[in-house]
């Protein structure tokens, strides 16, 4: 009986730490999304009036990495875009934060494009989000 419990907790235990090496290599795959040597953080900040938008790009790799972003907006005047290609080099970040003044009607619509290298081509689109920051109400 005893030699039965002590197999069952031994099981047990070994489970529990293949479903946590299993868990940490998961989480550790989506930090380095694909392998490519890349992590990209973006997002929007409601801040009253004064919403912002931004991203992070963290070249992991061991080489520099060479993007273009497109980060595309409309505003009453028109529509706008800001274009630049980047070169981050190894272990570096590269940090963008755009920020806006809130319409008093309607929304703004804001698209973030990340492309690999300096052309922007449909198969090098790496990261892409969009973001509606509406009047106060």
């Amino acid at each position: 009986m005893l030699s039965t419990r002590l197999n069952v907790k031994t099981i047990l235990y070994i489970v529990v730490a293949v479903l946590a090496i299993a868990i940490t290599y998961l989480v550790h795959s989506q930090v380095n999304l694909s392998g490519e040597g890349r992590a990209i953080e973006a997002g929007l900040i409601e801040s009253g009036d004064r919403p912002a938008i931004y991203f992070t790009l963290r070249n992991t790799a061991e080489v520099d990495a060479n993007y273009t972003y497109v980060v595309a907006y409309n505003l009453t005047e028109g529509p706008t875009v800001e274009k630049s290609s980047i070169a981050v080099p190894p272990g570096g970040v590269f940090r963008y934060a755009l920020s806006l003044a809130r319409p008093s009607y309607g929304a703004i619509v804001v698209n973030l494009r990340v492309h690999r290298g300096s052309e922007i081509r449909d198969d090098s689109l790496l990261y892409e989000q969009t973001w509606i920051v509406g009047a106060q109400a």
